[in-house]
Parts: C-alpha cells; structure tokens; sequence
C-alpha cells in the first residue's frame, strides 16, 4: 500500500474543503514528501489559489487545527520552481512503497 499517497490525500482532502468553503478553491496543487534525519516523515504541499492581496496569510487558511498536528503555511515569495526542487533534489533514502512526489491533474 501507499502510505505516503494514502497520508496526503487525507490532507488534500481537508485543505479542500476548508479551501473550497471560504470560497478559495484550490486551482492546482505539487506536493513531496520528506524524510528528516530522524526519520520523520513529512510533506511539503504547494496549493495554487487565486492571487490576494495581502501581506500574511489569513488565520483561516492555515491548517494546524484542521490537521491536528503542526504545520507551516506561507507565501511563496520567489520561485515556486526553486522552492520544490530543495526538496526534490535531496538525496534522502526514499521509503519502499511510498511515493516521493504528487501533483494535481491540473498542473501537469
């Protein structure tokens, strides 16, 4: 089975929703899963929204409360491109049966 696939797809499924309530649907989105040097596995998820225009991100489109655990959410500032390839590029062992890397249908 595909753990990682099975881990971010519940999230997905959350941020849509909070996302498609607050009437922000969700244009796109690339994740990658990371290891950590102690093993944690985590993710980076990059969702394309509609452009705002403001200087932080709202409380209501942050996600701790909806996932339950911590997270980080912030702009892009530069490169979507650069901030992706960080983490693909590490040279981390990959987990047998976990995929490393997602995108949405619509930004292939």
């Amino acid at each position: 089975m595909d753990y990682a696939k099975k881990d971010i797809v519940s999230m997905l499924n959350c941020v849509k929703k909070r996302y498609g309530a607050l009437k922000r649907p969700i244009r796109g989105y690339f994740w990658v899963l990371e290891i950590s040097e102690n093993d944690h596995v985590h993710y980076h998820l990059v969702v394309a929204i509609d452009r705002m225009n403001v200087t932080k991100i709202p409380d209501e489109l942050k996600f701790e409360e909806l996932w339950g655990q911590r997270t980080g959410v912030e702009f892009i500032k530069k490169s979507v491109r650069g901030y992706l390839s960080r983490y693909l590029s590490k040279s981390d062992a990959r987990i047998i049966g976990m995929r490393g890397y997602g995108v949405s249908q619509k930004l292939k």
